[in-house]
Parts: structure tokens; sequence; C-alpha cells
């Protein structure tokens, strides 16, 4: 099941696939989906995105974007928002920065992977690819 939802590419097709698998009276696909429908939908799609590039990269490389990722997700994504919903205010409503998974775009994602740094002044620059 997870193999073959979670395969679809990014949040918002893993959810329509969830949710129709949901319709036709899978609780597991149901459940996984309201989970899904809870969290950040930009965290959703970085974290896919953060796997299938890591697939493709070098330990130096991943741990060079690790660090970026660190930094913009508390910069610019929902991780200040989740805290403050959960732990803080503990309301459980978050208002994340993009409300759906349906709206997320490949640009907003990209845009978490930018690095603060140039390649020769970033911090892990002396690790060996």
């Amino acid at each position: 099941m997870i193999d073959k939802h979670f395969a679809a590419g990014n949040g918002a097709a893993i959810l329509a696939s969830l949710e129709r698998e949901a319709d036709a009276g899978n609780d597991w696909a149901r459940s996984t989906a309201a989970e899904l429908r809870e969290r950040s939908p930009l965290s959703v799609d970085v974290s896919l995105q953060q796997v299938d590039r890591a697939k493709f990269s070098t330990m130096a490389e991943t741990l060079r974007r690790d660090l970026d990722l660190t930094r913009t997700v508390f910069e610019r994504g929902d991780v200040m928002e989740g805290i403050r919903a959960r732990i803080v205010d503990k309301d459980d409503q978050p208002q994340w920065k993009i409300a759906r998974a349906e709206d997320v775009e490949a640009a907003d994602v990209d845009r978490m992977f930018e690095s603060a740094w140039t390649p020769a002044a970033h911090p892990l620059r002396l690790l060996k690819d």
C-alpha cells in the first residue's frame, strides 16, 4: 500500500491516490490521507523532494543540502507555525503558508532548497564529494 500510494510523486498526487482508495472503503488509506491533510503541504512536498534528491547525490552533497534545508525550513517554511500550533498554543489549528497540497507548486519546493551560501562560502564546503 505504501509503495502504491507514495510513489505517486508529490503530496497532491499521494493524497488523490489515498482518497480514491479511501472512497472504496479502505480505512488505512482514509486515516493516512487524514493524517497527511493535517500536515504542512509545503513540508510534505519538500520531504519527498529531499528523499528524491538524496538518491542521486554524494554524502557531502546531501549533508550540504540538509544544512541548507534546515535553515530554510525555519526561515521560510512552516516549522515555526507547526511548533506554535502543536506546542505553544496547543490549538492544533496551524495556518500553513500554503493551505492545500493541491496548491503547492514546484517553484515553492525548489525555493526551500536554495542555499544561503555560495559554494565557496558554505560551512560544509570542505567535505569531499
